[in-house]
């Protein structure tokens, strides 16, 4: 998942509900102040994966 910290909120919180039945094995390689997961381009390639809930990305 690829959405970066200028996804707007309504994309963010429907990919959250595209998640939520696979929230158990959600991962991403960080996340924005505001909780959305970070764009991998912007990182470095050996960042590791880390737990991510998609509930928050509707405010949950």
């Amino acid at each position: 998942m690829r959405v970066g910290a200028n996804a707007r909120p309504d994309r963010l919180c429907r990919i959250g509900e595209l998640l939520r039945p696979v929230a158990a094995r959600v991962r991403c390689l960080g996340t924005t102040q505001g909780g959305a997961p970070l764009h991998p381009l912007r990182l470095p390639k050996d960042t590791p994966l880390q737990a991510f809930d998609p509930e928050v990305l509707c405010g949950r």
